[in-house]
């Protein structure tokens, strides 16, 4: 029988999902060396979490703005537009400012929806922020 094909390192098979970046870690990355790694890995979110995963797949806008509003604690008290980690992106003008304190769940809304990019990295590096969380070898292939 041929050779099973390798897994990657510690047996991930989602290690090889994109074999063209490397998973190393990246050098100055304030990211890596955390204490703390994701309960669930990016490569095995499909199989341990279908339904968030394919909400995300179909309506990344509103997957984010759910999990924005979670990361904030059911709350906008403290939101930002993309939690000042971006705060050059388009969507962050200072003209929105204001609506940011008076509506913040309609300036989430608008980012989501208008720069979901930026909106999506924001929450990433908002949680790992949080839980002082590392990235794993399929996040360093990826983003």
């Amino acid at each position: 029988p041929p050779p099973a094909a390798p897994s990657g390192p510690g047996g991930d098979p989602g290690r090889d999902m994109c074999l063209c970046f490397s998973a190393d870690p990246v050098e100055g990355s304030t990211y890596e060396g955390r204490p703390h790694d994701f309960q669930i890995k990016m490569a095995n979110a499909p199989c341990e979490r279908p339904l968030p995963w394919l909400g995300g797949c179909f309506c990344a806008c509103c997957m984010n703005y759910e999990l924005r509003r979670r990361a904030l604690g059911n709350t906008f008290e403290g939101y930002q537009c993309c939690q000042n980690y971006f705060p050059s992106c388009l969507c962050c003008s200072t003209r929105l400012i204001p609506c940011q304190e008076q509506l913040p769940w309609l300036c989430l809304g608008l980012e989501s929806l208008l720069c979901p990019s930026c909106s999506i990295s924001a929450t990433r590096l908002m949680i790992m922020d949080m839980y002082d969380l590392q990235n794993d070898p399929c996040d360093r292939q990826l983003v």
